[in-house]
């Protein structure tokens, strides 16, 4: 099982933490096909372009080779379903969260 923590006190300029197990989550690279919603890097607790970006990272890093994971319809979801809602302060999800929403998703 996999842990992804996400801080946000301490971090300097208002920014976010986000790790997985124990290493900084990185943005996906992505294609010629994909954009990248946030410059400015992962955001949670509402609906945006940062949410989305975490969003995206998380499915990307836990799921590499399912290309379902790259689709808007698919991240775009588990932002509002799943990055959205999450405390502003601080989060942990387990990959058996996201796997559990993965499976309902699909």
């Amino acid at each position: 099982m996999r842990v992804i923590r996400g801080y946000r006190h301490g971090q300097q300029g208002g920014g976010c933490l986000v790790m997985i197990d124990d290493a900084v989550l990185p943005l996906p690279a992505i294609g010629a096909q994909e954009f990248r919603h946030s410059p400015a890097g992962f955001q949670w607790g509402y609906a945006g372009s940062g949410p989305a970006e975490l969003a995206r990272a998380i499915l990307v890093a836990l799921y590499p080779e399912d290309p379902v994971v790259r689709h808007p319809g698919c991240y775009q979801t588990f932002k509002a379903q799943v990055i959205a809602p999450l405390r502003e302060d601080g989060f942990t999800l387990t990959s058996l969260e996201v796997d559990a929403w993965y499976q309902g998703w699909r």
